[in-house]
């Protein structure tokens, strides 16, 4: 990840806590059954609802089920969305973004950024971005 990891070591000490990478970690349909007399289209419909697979290739629907499923189930302040501009997969974040918003009201920070070239944002313009960020989720839990 970016700048080594320095901005999660940061967020850690912020006591920000991470519960989930929707694009990588939410694992799609649960429900899933393995077919034993059809086992090649059984693991073909496995890994279609899997990771990745499941979330960026399927229907933008199930991604969308999915993240605002896990932000009811895990009572979520806030959602931080690392956009990597060189990655096609980035643009379903915008559309998770509005579905947070309007589905469960919690707000998002999109951070966009680089793997690989680190000029594109620095550990310092991520940080301003962050701490912009929680200051409003601070707001407006004081707020309630």
């Amino acid at each position: 990840m970016h700048c080594n990891l320095r901005i999660l070591n940061w967020m850690q000490e912020q006591g920000v806590v991470m519960v989930n990478e929707a694009l990588i970690f939410t694992w799609g349909k649960e429900d899933v059954e393995m077919d034993p007399s059809q086992p090649l289209i059984s693991l073909a419909h496995k890994l279609y609802n899997g990771p990745l697979l499941g979330t960026l290739m399927g229907p933008i629907e199930n991604g969308i089920e999915y993240i605002v499923r896990d932000a009811i189930d895990y009572n979520i302040d806030g959602a931080v969305f690392w956009q990597t501009n060189a990655c096609r997969q980035s643009g379903v974040i915008h559309t998770w973004k509005e579905a947070l918003s309007e589905k469960v009201g919690v707000p998002t920070a999109v951070i966009e950024m680089d793997l690989i070239d680190t000029t594109s944002a620095t550990y310092d313009q991520i940080k301003e971005k962050l701490e912009e960020f929680f200051e409003t989720l601070e707001s407006l839990k004081e707020g309630v």
